[in-house]
């Protein structure tokens, strides 16, 4: 079992290139990112675990369909005009191919379950 709790550490973080493996368009420096995969099915479509990214601006297209709720910091993300400011607490769903504008003002955590 795992929990993941608002305010709770998320240890065992590892330096990630989701942004470069993805081919992220950043707008400015390239923030860093990491991440820790706590479940993945061998033969399966689902992955499970924290990302972390620092501050900084990015079109990012989703190679995955994805679910997360956030953990810590604050970001804006952008679509087709449509804007929402994001921080711990609240959730995000984006299906494989759909591109989101993330501006992170406080670096995030995010806990995601990613489905090929």
């Amino acid at each position: 079992m795992k929990v993941y709790k608002l305010g709770s550490r998320f240890d065992g973080l590892e330096p990630a290139t989701v942004l470069k493996d993805w081919g992220a368009v950043c707008h400015g420096p390239e923030p860093r990112d990491h991440a820790r995969v706590d479940a993945e099915a061998p033969a399966g479509p689902v992955t499970v675990g924290v990302w972390a990214v620092e501050c900084g601006e990015f079109d990012l297209t989703y190679a995955c369909t994805e679910f997360v709720t956030f953990v810590e910091g604050r970001l804006t993300v952008s679509q087709s005009g449509h804007t929402h400011d994001l921080g711990p607490g609240d959730s995000l769903f984006v299906t494989r191919g759909e591109t989101v504008r993330w501006k992170v003002t406080q670096a995030v955590k995010k806990v995601f379950v990613a489905i090929d």
